[in-house]
């Protein structure tokens, strides 16, 4: 494993600025990650309020930069003075969304906010996966037939007049990642 050095450091193109607080200057800091050993990470800066995809320790990791700055005397002691930084390992964070499981008929595609569809739906095995949509998207109206799932197939249906918004799509991202998820959720458009 290379050893991996984490630098805070001054950003050389922010000079201080005179912290309104107490006084002193305030200066604007970035992290920056540099394997010593010529490894994977060489010389990325992560400014505040920016992330970074790093591959650290064998795992994805993703570095936020919360806050970076620091003030000269007499502010040391002061809670705003405080630097924070953030690392997150993407592997352990839960997936809010399976966009794998977006179809317009038989062709995976990327359902987003503002897709219109004609029709919007999901097949399901029986009353105990619709209840688990239902639980998650309470938009959905499960439990009816629906044609588009064959002889005997009942689904889930969205109401599917309006575009697609941001809550109809987050409603949809946690379909797609139930631990018993339907198959495929269907955006499907008919051309007259």
């Amino acid at each position: 494993m290379s050893p991996l050095k984490v630098y805070v450091e001054p950003r050389p193109e922010c000079p201080a600025v005179p912290d309104p607080n107490c006084g002193g200057n305030l200066w604007q800091d970035q992290l920056r990650f540099d394997s010593s050993t010529g490894g994977m990470i060489t010389d990325v800066q992560v400014v505040q309020g920016a992330t970074a995809e790093l591959a650290l320790f064998g795992a994805p990791w993703r570095v936020m930069n919360l806050a970076s700055t620091h003030v000269d005397q007499p502010c040391l002691d002061s809670a705003d003075a405080q630097v924070s930084y953030l690392a997150v390992n993407t592997t352990a964070l839960p997936q809010t969304c399976d966009p794998s499981r977006f179809y317009v008929w038989d062709t995976p595609y990327a359902i987003n906010v503002g897709t219109y569809c004609d029709v919007l739906y999901a097949c399901t095995t029986g009353p105990g996966q619709e209840a688990e949509i239902e639980a998650v998207s309470p938009d959905a109206a499960c439990g009816l037939p629906v044609p588009e799932c064959g002889a005997g197939n009942q689904g889930c249906v969205w109401d599917s007049t309006p575009p697609v918004d941001q809550d109809l799509y987050d409603q949809l991202c946690a379909v797609s990642v139930l631990t018993n998820p339907p198959h495929r959720v269907n955006c499907n458009v008919y051309f007259e």
